[in-house]
């Protein structure tokens, strides 16, 4: 997306850059991101595969070197040094620099040593923030003060604030220099304002003693913590999964036991195990950074229109230090290439047959055998509210005269249903009152909602049932999230019964894989290198 903006800017700036300035202002970057932005939503919704917008995001392997060798990661065999080349880092910085806003520089990595200048460089030069994802043991005050004006989140990786388990995990890591920058960088952050986030994998060896982690964690001045579920991604961690080796029932007991300590301590808690789900008990958080907040809420919005489109895919990008391109980490030992820079320039991978296809996969959930595996791109859950609910309550005022009780459970569909005919939806209510109304809106959004009143019949069971119209149904975009509210008048003038949830049906339509498309699927025989997560049981089931 060389837009007439970017060029502008770039024409502006041919002095300023042989002097190394930086290209943009914060407000002219964030000007280039709302255009993306905008450009991108109207690709979506008409379902393109070619994409003008340019990735918000890449996540860079400047180089693949780790000072440390973690059981979960490279558990003692880490691979040959490789860094990406000097002609590589010009042309990401050529190619991709004026589009993005965000850089992860980290794939198996330590982004603080060996190439963190060519890192802090390129962020300066273009207006870009970082996401650092780091082990810690480098993050002195030195370190800090060259990363916390271009950082918008630090996350660091401390999995257990038992030193023991720590070495025993991390391989090769010194304990006392990232205890003790651990300890300091608390107090840099809140005075730095910086959105600081401790990222914890859950193991055999540090899950029992967690709510006692989360207590020290809290006690060294941080309020953000995310517990992550371990993805076997070296093919040798399979023992220390603790999703595989306790039971379902010990695991709800230390959920349980992490959401109290979580309480006691006012921080909170990404308990991102199966469905995320998320504990905050804070008084004063870190205020997010403007740039992130309008990211986050696009975010939030392209999921409900969009559900299970992987956020990836959508915009963002992997590059290896090999100039390999992907959408994701996950996507290693060439799973979901989409190219190399070494041989193309980025146009050409961006809308390159694979990508193209990645992006037609995701509009009709035909998806490549790796992603089947994978908790990313999994739809977002039923939810309380959505903005249209307002909107329909407002507007029809004579039908929400009296209370509303959310006690009404849709049985069927369900919730991301694909269909290509109207559906008929099944509930159960402790009413057999036939008059309803239900709200169909498209992303949930206030502005594109359909109503209407229909009449429920119901079974000598007492489950009732009401059809879609078929000419609503056909006048819905295809392969877009459509939000449903239902409420039922109550019986004798008492309160309605509303669904407890809303939920989403998607109509469907389906779409020709491309053409020399290398992205590999199960009915062609591919098949996931490993495990993601999205149909692992958490824990065992003890036998009756």
């Amino acid at each position: 997306m060389e837009t007439d903006f970017v060029r502008a800017i770039m024409h502006d700036s041919k002095t300023t850059s042989r002097i190394e300035l930086p290209l943009f202002t914060t407000e002219q970057k964030r000007d280039v991101e709302k255009l993306n932005r905008e450009i991108l939503e109207i690709e979506l919704n008409e379902n393109r595969y070619e994409f003008a917008s340019r990735p918000h995001e890449a996540h860079i392997q400047f180089s693949n070197f780790c000072n440390m060798s973690c059981v979960m990661c490279w558990n003692g065999n880490n691979p040959k040094t490789q860094k990406l080349t000097e002609e590589l880092v010009a042309k990401v910085a050529d190619q991709l620099g004026p589009h993005l806003s965000l850089i992860q520089p980290y794939d198996g990595s330590e982004p603080l040593i060996l190439t963190w200048e060519e890192t802090r460089d390129l962020a300066r030069k273009y207006g870009v923030q970082l996401k650092i994802t780091t082990n810690v043991q480098f993050l002195d005050e030195e370190k800090f003060n060259e990363l916390k004006d271009i950082t918008q989140t630090l996350c660091l990786s401390i999995d257990t604030h038992v030193p023991e388990i720590f070495e025993k995990i991390r391989l090769r890591s010194n304990s006392g220099k990232v205890f003790k920058n651990f300890a300091e960088t608390a107090q840099r952050c809140r005075e730095a304002n910086l959105e600081c986030t401790v990222n914890v994998v859950l193991m055999m060896e540090n899950l029992p003693f967690m709510p006692d982690t989360l207590r020290y964690f809290a006690e060294m001045g941080y309020d953000d913590v995310n517990l992550m579920q371990m993805i076997d991604i070296n093919s040798d961690s399979n023992f220390h999964d603790p999703l595989a080796h306790f039971s379902d029932e010990f695991l709800e007991w230390v959920k349980q036991d992490c959401i109290a300590a979580c309480k006691e301590s006012k921080i909170r808690m990404l308990w991102n195990v199966g469905q995320m789900e998320i504990f905050d008990y804070r008084e004063n958080p870190t205020p997010l950074d403007p740039r992130r907040k309008e990211e986050n809420h696009f975010d939030w919005r392209m999921r409900l229109h969009f559900p299970g489109f992987c956020r990836n895919v959508m915009n963002k990008i992997r590059i290896e230090a090999d100039g390999n391109v992907a959408p994701c980490c996950y996507a290693t030992q060439g799973q979901l290439s989409l190219g190399n820079l070494n041989q193309q320039n980025f146009e050409e991978i961006w809308n390159g047959t694979e990508a193209k296809d990645l992006r037609r996969a995701m509009y009709c959930r035909d998806l490549p055998s790796l992603c089947t595996e994978c908790r990313i791109n999994e739809p977002m859950a039923p939810r309380d509210n959505l903005p249209f609910v307002a909107k329909v309550m407002q507007e029809q005022p004579e039908f929400f005269a009296g209370s509303c009780e959310s006690d009404l459970k849709i049985i069927s569909p369900e919730h991301v249903a694909r269909m290509a005919e109207a559906p008929i939806f099944r509930f159960e209510s402790p009413s057999r009152t036939p008059e309803i109304l239900v709200a169909v809106a498209r992303g949930g959004e206030a502005d594109c909602v359909d109503t209407f009143r229909t009449r429920a019949s119901f079974d000598e069971n007492g489950i009732g049932s009401f059809a879609i119209p078929a000419e609503l149904f056909a006048r819905l975009k295809t392969n877009h999230g459509q939000w449903i509210a239902v409420w039922q008048a109550g019986e004798n003038g008492t309160a309605l019964h509303r669904c407890e949830k809303l939920q989403c049906f998607i109509s469907h339509q389906s779409m020709q894989r491309l053409d020399g498309s290398t992205l590999g699927y199960t009915d062609e025989g591919y098949q996931p290198l490993y495990e993601l997560g999205a149909a692992k049981p958490v824990g065992f089931a003890k036998a009756s």
